[in-house]
């Protein structure tokens, strides 16, 4: 069992269900998230750098489809340009519904920060 602490809970993290520190493969110099385990329901991923911080955390209903969108092209996203250089490896959390995947991202967002998350008002 592993733990992440939210702004309003901390969360139990069944290790079997996610798949934790998936390493980043760099092909051509560009980051590519392995796609062979990951499941394509609802849940939240999370970036990490190379000293375990955070850089990006997000939501989706087909978690896979988002996570290798990622693979296509990190440049086509003027927030993550920069991103591949710092990108080491991806955590995943399964969730049962959008709606928790929702609040499971928000909560997380409100404490940790991550560098490559931009707020919008």
């Amino acid at each position: 069992m592993r733990f992440i602490q939210g702004k309003t809970k901390k969360y139990n993290i069944d290790l079997s269900e996610c798949f934790w520190d998936m390493l980043v493969m760099k092909e051509n110099n560009i980051a590519k998230v392995p796609d062979d385990c990951i499941k394509n329901t609802n849940g939240v991923y999370i970036f990490y750098d190379w000293n375990g911080t955070p850089l990006r955390i997000g939501k989706a209903v087909k978690l896979r489809n988002r996570i290798l969108s990622y693979n296509i092209d990190f440049n086509s996203c003027k927030v993550l340009e920069n991103i591949q250089d710092d990108l080491a490896y991806v955590s995943v959390i399964y969730t049962n519904s959008g709606k928790e995947s929702s609040f499971l991202e928000l909560d997380l967002l409100e404490t940790i920060k991550p560098k490559y998350n931009t707020v919008r008002n």
